[in-house]
């Protein structure tokens, strides 16, 4: 089954591009007019909910003036639907599984039809390098191009997030290391650029009849997603850093996440400063190898200083703020983000330049529901529907869309 063509015409009524100055964001179809991205995280939507919830749940964003919802395809914990079809028990990635591309499909024009502009992620990071779970390693440099061309082919004019929580340069062995005391700058890394590679070729060829059908000025908008953590050998984990020759980055970003200090497992003869007891300790050796989440700022400005390869601007987001109701590194006992510094982070992000802000509630990106036990603390959605940053979305977008800088 296809798309029809009134529904891909609804999502190029919404496509967005890179403004004319490279600052921020416009409408593909008037590049006078500013876009704001307000992005709510839904990574796990199509894997987990049923329609009735994602009506809900898009409604409800629409409602609060959220204007995109990012999803993954191929998704980090999945449950329920998955994109591909089981072949001697592992997933075949040149074979997708039609009746969940038709769930998504309805997704993407549902969401249109609320004027919400769903971001893809092809695949999460673990599938391609084994991202924080080691694997599985599924994805090499032909199913990537395959891949990503079925994908820009069904859903043309979205934009497309590469990486998922991963980094060009990786060792999936790196936290185990770290456990057991081994110095992170001595980790060996490999580089699995060729397969991100591979995905941008295939999703620029999937959209390009699209794009020549429609007679717009329009490129295939890919940005990419990358960890909030970066191992020393490699480059810093923002997309222009990991990819500074790549002409298809339309869009530079980072993860600023959910780590404010450095924590490791305790090892033998650590002592514990300050008051500090439990498993984990806090090592300020690490901090020069993440970016801070109270400090997102800093990645904002580096981004925004680095120009395209024609020397151009390009604009700049954080994809991955710290989580609403997330604990301090997703670990139980540590404190939790809560409204307020979802919302210094915010304003951090925008004024220093970001064309943007990307909301994210722990329960919610997840999609939690009785069968997922993944990330606590754990709270029904719904619960947090309304959570607090969301309501503040007009004061947000007021500033993005009246700035051209």
């Amino acid at each position: 089954m296809t798309r029809t063509q009134q529904a891909i015409d609804l999502s190029l009524q919404l496509a967005i591009q890179p403004s004319p100055n490279g600052r921020h964001l416009a409408s593909a179809l008037d590049p006078s007019k500013p876009f704001f991205w307000l992005a709510d995280t839904a990574w796990e939507l199509p894997h987990r909910l049923d329609r009735e919830e994602v009506e809900l749940y898009l409604r409800n964003r629409a409602a609060k003036g959220f204007n995109v919802a990012m999803i993954v395809l191929f998704a980090e914990h999945g449950d329920g639907n998955w994109p591909f079809e089981l072949s001697a028990g592992t997933f075949d990635l040149f074979a997708p599984n039609e009746e969940y591309f038709e769930f998504v499909d309805w997704i993407v024009d549902t969401a249109a039809s609320l004027g919400i502009i769903t971001a893809l992620v092809p695949t999460w990071g673990r599938y391609v390098n084994g991202g924080y779970y080691k694997g599985p390693f599924l994805f090499n440099d032909d199913n990537a191009f395959a891949f990503g061309r079925y994908v820009s082919n069904r859903y043309p004019f979205l934009p497309y997030i590469l990486g998922g929580d991963s980094n060009r340069f990786w060792n999936a062995e790196y936290r185990d290391q770290v456990a057991r005391g081994v110095d992170i700058t001595t980790l060996p890394l490999t580089d699995y650029g060729s397969i991100t590679e591979a995905f941008a070729r295939g999703l620029i060829q999937g959209e390009a009849p699209h794009i020549a059908r429609s007679g717009v000025e329009y490129k295939t908008f890919i940005t990419y997603h990358s960890a909030q953590v970066w191992l020393p050998q490699g480059p810093e984990s923002t997309g222009s850093a990991q990819f500074p020759d790549a002409s298809w980055l339309s869009l530079d970003a980072c993860q600023s996440g959910h780590y404010n200090t450095a924590w490791r497992p305790v090892l033998p003869g650590d002592k514990l400063d300050n008051g500090q007891t439990g498993s984990v300790v806090d090592d300020p050796k690490l901090l020069p190898h993440l970016w801070r989440a109270m400090s997102s700022y800093v990645p904002i400005r580096k981004m925004y200083a680095t120009p395209r390869p024609d020397g151009r601007p390009r604009p700049v987001l954080d994809l991955e703020p710290h989580y609403e109701n997330t604990h301090h590194w997703f670990r139980e006992g540590h404190p939790i983000w809560r409204a307020d510094n979802i919302r210094r982070g915010a304003w951090q992000g925008i004024f220093a330049g970001a064309c943007g802000y990307t909301y994210g509630a722990n329960s919610i990106w997840q999609m939690h529901n009785d069968q997922s036990k993944t990330h606590p603390p754990i709270q029904p959605p719904v619960s947090l529907l309304s959570a607090d940053l969301a309501k503040r979305r007009r004061p947000l977008s007021r500033h993005g869309i009246s700035s051209s800088t």
